[in-house]
């Protein structure tokens, strides 16, 4: 986005949020066996295009390796050679799999499917209920290993379970009946647990070797359920990490499949507030104690835009700008950002009593017809554009410190609500000669 001092343009601002945090996450900073995924197992998120948003465990384990199975698979050389050349399978690798296409259908579950390599996996999906993202969560395994434990165990136990049924086979029908129970229970759990149902338990009868290995039973599926909890709050804590950026009808729209998304406005109100001599105030002040100051104040801002029902657009260093009339069109848009502006003067002033400071705020609000979309493919933004919001732009950067500087659409729209103070004429690039007021307050003059 250009930033202007004015009318001069000083330069750009651009934002990149890194990949590598959402990879430490979705890897455990790559200590898989440390997380209980064994030689094999992996989590990573897809999103709607199929298209891989963490890196394969493989790829960072051994680069050559996987290359050569995502080539015998058949995959198109373009894509390898963009795998390769970037080192990362974000937004190259495909995966069209069972799991995947279940979870974007909002479904959730555990099944063996065949992964993007080709190999038979035992898979957990399920969709991330985000409100800007359609992204699924897949945890896999080879079955190979995530079922080595369970069908060696069944076959243990039915091997035990033959031996003693040839044992007791001359007993009395009710004694076979009371060691045959716990038997056929152990049999019966060790095939559901085969199955993918973690929640198996099975009730230990006895206080011999068969209850001591009802017992570790039972102790192994807990194991197994753990380890599954471990992968899902790996899963919620991603899901803190994506914000909900977009507004909430926008990305209903965006989960429902649209991909461009642009929508005109007829009437909106556009306010830009500036802090009044901030960088010199912060100027001798360490980069965390800033940080602080500016979260602080711009929570209670966002506080007043939710009371209001104003969409909050974004923030520029130290400037806030804010919108009332979108996306869900309302009439009074004028009115409601008449009073955010109000309740921001009031909100500096508590912020100053409560740092011992002098900051103060300089608003500007021009109301008219807008251009509203998403830009952005894999960092979405909400933004608007027009005539519009130039003019709000030069109301704040031509007003005055301590005062809300308003167009004259802005004042036609507010009537006789508010006491207003005309200023008179203003000469604004690209607009010419206009007339602005300067509104003080609640209630007529």
């Amino acid at each position: 986005i250009p930033v202007f001092d004015g009318p001069e343009r000083l330069g750009v601002l651009a934002v990149q949020l890194p990949v590598d945090r959402l990879n430490r996450v979705m890897t455990g900073s790559r200590s898989w066996h440390d997380d209980g995924l064994g030689d094999t197992g992996e989590t990573y998120l897809v999103g709607s295009d199929h298209l891989m948003r963490t890196d394969s465990r493989f790829l960072l384990e051994n680069p050559e390796a996987f290359a050569a199975a995502i080539e015998e698979l058949g995959l198109a050389a373009e894509t390898r050679e963009q795998i390769q050349a970037f080192g990362t399978t974000i937004l190259s690798l495909p995966v069209r799999t069972k799991a995947v296409d279940a979870a974007l259908e909002g479904r959730e579950g555990t099944d063996v499917v065949v992964d993007y390599r080709g190999i038979e996996v035992l898979s957990s999906y399920t969709p991330l209920n985000i409100e800007d993202v359609r992204w699924v969560l897949i945890s896999e395994m080879d079955t190979d290993e995530a079922l080595a434990s369970s069908r060696r165990f069944a076959r243990e136990v039915l091997m035990v379970a033959g031996i003693l049924v040839l044992v007791i086979a001359g007993v009395a029908v009710r004694a076979a009946r009371s060691l045959t129970r716990p038997i056929e229970e152990l049999v019966e759990g060790a095939r559901a647990v085969q199955g993918g149902d973690l929640s198996t338990r099975v009730a230990v009868r006895t206080g011999d070797e068969l209850g001591e290995l009802t017992q570790d039973f039972n102790l192994m599926v807990t194991s197994i359920r753990d380890q599954t909890q471990q992968i899902q709050q790996k899963s919620l804590e991603n899901e803190r990490l994506l914000l909900n950026i977009l507004p909430m009808p926008i990305a209903k729209r965006l989960r429902a499949g649209e991909t461009v998304i642009a929508d005109g406005f007829p009437a909106v109100s556009v306010l830009f507030a500036d802090i009044v001599g901030f960088t010199a105030l912060v100027r001798d002040l360490p980069p965390q104690s800033v940080v602080d100051l500016l979260n602080d104040l711009f929570t209670d801002f966002d506080r007043l835009a939710v009371r209001h029902r104003i969409e909050k657009i974004k923030t520029i260093g130290d400037a806030y700008m804010a919108v009332a009339g979108l996306p869900e069109p309302r009439e009074n848009h004028a009115e409601v950002v008449a009073e955010l502006a109000l309740d921001m003067f009031d909100a500096i002033h508590a912020f100053n009593r409560r740092h011992d400071m002098s900051m103060d705020l300089r608003i500007g609000i021009h109301s008219g017809p807008v251009v509203a979309g998403v830009i952005g493919e894999t960092k979405f933004i909400y933004d608007l554009w027009g005539d519009t919001v130039n003019v709000a732009s030069r109301m704040e950067s031509h007003g005055v410190p301590g005062r809300i500087h308003i167009s004259q659409e802005t004042r036609e729209l507010l009537g006789d609500r508010y006491r207003l103070e005309r200023r008179g004429e203003l000469v604004l690039k690209s607009r010419g000669t206009v007339i602005s007021w300067f509104l003080d307050g609640r209630g007529t003059a």
